[in-house]
C-alpha cells in the first residue's frame, strides 16, 4: 500500500497533469477557424483530464482514510491500560471501612431483635464496638440464630411474616409523598432547638438618583425586617411483638428504616403544606394571607373565574403576579387530581387546551413552567380550595431540621403485652421567608 508522502505526490502529479491537458483542450475550443480533427481533439484532451482528475479525488479519499487510520492508531497507543490489581495491596482504609459496615450491619439486626441484652450476649466484641460508635446508614441483613423458634399460629397476623413456605418478598404500600420537601430552601441546625433569628431584607423600591450640584445625597436604607423561628418536636412509633421479633425471616434493620424515613418526609411534607398551628407554617398561608386580585406587586393570589377548577386564564392571572425575577426557578404545585383536571380541559375543537410532554405524553409544563406535585396540597376542583401554588419555593420559605432522626429501642414501656416499641423523634421548624417581593403567588377556586 503507498505511504502517505507518496499518495500526496501522486495527487499532486495528477492535478498538474489534469491542468495541462485542459488548458490545451481550451485553446484548442477557443481556436478560430479550428479543424474537424483539432475539435476532435479537444474533446479527447477534455475527457483526459476529467479521467486525471476523478483519479485525483480517489487518492485525496484514500489520503482521508489514512489520516483516519493513523489517528485511531495514535489515540490507541494514548490509551494506558488498567493497572493489573495486585492480591494483598488493597487500600486498607477502604477494607477496614466494608468490615466495618458488616459488623454494624450485623450488631443493628441483633439489636432490633434482641435490644441491648441481645448485642451483649450474642455478638462479637467487633461487633459491639461498631455498634457502640453508631454508625448508620449501613444496608443490613436478616441473622440466623439458633434454630427455628416458633410461637405464632399461621391463623395470627404475625405469620405473615414467619418463615414456612412463602413470598420471599414483603408486599408493602406505598404512596407518592410530594415535592414540596425537595423545593424549598433547608437549613441544618446544631440540635439544641434553639430559637433562631431569620433576617429579611427588601431594598426593591430604592434606586440611584440625579444629583444637582452642591446638594446632599437623600438616604435611602433598606427596608429590614425579620423574626425568630423555633421547632417542634416530630415523632413515631413502630410496635411489634417480641414473637415477631424472634421468628421474622426478613432484614428488620433496613424495613424499620426505611418505613420511619418515608414516615419522616410524608409528615414534613403534610407540614409543609397545611403547617401545624404551631412552629411549622403552611406554605399556602404567605400568598393566600395577602391581597387578592390581578394587579402585579400588590396582589399575592388570584380567584378562579368559576367553581369547577382552574382554567387557562386563570393559570395566566396567576402568572402575572409573579415578579419576573423569580420566573427561572418558578414552578406549579398542586394535587394530582388538580393535574387530572387541567389536563382534561378541551378546547371548542375537542382537542387538549394544555398540550401534554410529546415524549413522554404527560401533562408536566403549564405556560411553560414545570408542574409539581405534592400528595397533601389541597385539590383545585373544590369549592375554595388554595389548589395552586406558583413560584419560587426556595426562596418563599425555609425549613430547618434541627440534628438528626434518633432512633431509640422501647423494652419496657410496653414490656406487658410483650411488644417491643421503636420510637423515632427529630425537631423541625418551617417558616415562609417573604421580604415583601412575593417569591409565591397562589390561585385559589372560587366559592
Amino acid at each position: 500500500m503507498p505511504t502517505k508522502a507518496e499518495l500526496q505526490l501522486l495527487r499532486g502529479q495528477h492535478g498538474t497533469e489534469a491542468s495541462k491537458v485542459l488548458a490545451e483542450a481550451s485553446a484548442l475550443i477557443a481556436k478560430a477557424g479550428r479543424t474537424k480533427e483539432e475539435t476532435a481533439r479537444a474533446k479527447e484532451l477534455r475527457a483526459q483530464g476529467a479521467a486525471m482528475l476523478d483519479d485525483a479525488d480517489l487518492i485525496t479519499e484514500q489520503l482521508v482514510d489514512l489520516e483516519r487510520s493513523d489517528k485511531l492508531e495514535s489515540e490507541q497507543r494514548r490509551i494506558a491500560p488498567s493497572p493489573r490489581p495486585n492480591p494483598g495491596t488493597e487500600d486498607p482504609a477502604a477494607r477496614d471501612e466494608v468490615r466495618d459496615a458488616k459488623l454494624l450491619t450485623n450488631s443493628v439486626e441483633v439489636y432490633l431483635r434482641f435490644g441491648e441484652q441481645g448485642v451483649a450476649t450474642m455478638c462479637t466484641p467487633d461487633e459491639r464496638s461498631a455498634f457502640a460508635r453508631g454508625r448508620r446508614d449501613t444496608p443490613a441483613r436478616t441473622i440466623v440464630i439458633g434454630g427455628e423458634r416458633r410461637d405464632i399460629t399461621e391463623a395470627g397476623t404475625g405469620s405473615y411474616i414467619v418463615p414456612q413456605e412463602f413470598y420471599p418478598e414483603l408486599v408493602s404500600g406505598k404512596k407518592f409523598i410530594g415535592s414540596l420537601v425537595g423545593s424549598v430552601r433547608k437549613k441544618v441546625t446544631a440540635g439544641n432547638g434553639a430559637p433562631m433569628k431569620i433576617g429579611l431584607e427588601n431594598d426593591t423600591a430604592n434606586t440611584i438618583t440625579v444629583m444637582a450640584e452642591n446638594t446632599d445625597v437623600t438616604e435611602t436604607d433598606p427596608m429590614l425586617s425579620g423574626f425568630v423561628g423555633s421547632t417542634d418536636t416530630l415523632a413515631t412509633l413502630i410496635l411489634i411483638s417480641k414473637q415477631e421479633l424472634a421468628d421474622s425471616a426478613f432484614p428488620l434493620a433496613s424495613i424499620f428504616r426505611d418505613r420511619l424515613t418515608k414516615r419522616y418526609a410524608r409528615g414534613l411534607e403534610n407540614f409543609i403544606a397545611n403547617g401545624n398551628s404551631s412552629n411549622i407554617a403552611s406554605i399556602l398561608a404567605g400568598p393566600f394571607g395577602g391581597s387578592e386580585g390581578n394587579t402585579f406587586g400588590t396582589d399575592t393570589y388570584t380567584i378562579t373565574s368559576t367553581n369547577a377548577g382552574p382554567g387557562y386564564l386563570d393559570f395566566n392571572n396567576a402568572e402575572g403576579l409573579l415578579d419576573p425575577v423569580y420566573e427561572e426557578n418558578a414552578a406549579w404545585y398542586m394535587h394530582k387530581s388538580t393535574r387530572v383536571y387541567v389536563a382534561s380541559l378541551l378546547d371548542t375543537l375537542n382537542r387538549p387546551l394544555f398540550q401534554p410532554n410529546p415524549q413522554s405524553g404527560m401533562l408536566d409544563q403549564i405556560l411553560g413552567y414545570p408542574i409539581k406535585l405534592s400528595a397533601y396540597m389541597p385539590i383545585g376542583t373544590t369549592p375554595s380550595a388554595q389548589g395552586v401554588l406558583f413560584g419560587d419555593a426556595e426562596e418563599g420559605y425555609l425549613l430547618r431540621t434541627d440534628g438528626e432522626m434518633v432512633v431509640q429501642r422501647l423494652d419496657e414501656r410496653f414490656a406487658t403485652k410483650l411488644m417491643v416499641g421503636f420510637l423515632a423523634y427529630t425537631r423541625a421548624g418551617g417558616y415562609a421567608t417573604n421580604p415583601g417581593t412575593n417569591p409565591l403567588v397562589g390561585l385559589q377556586t372560587h366559592s
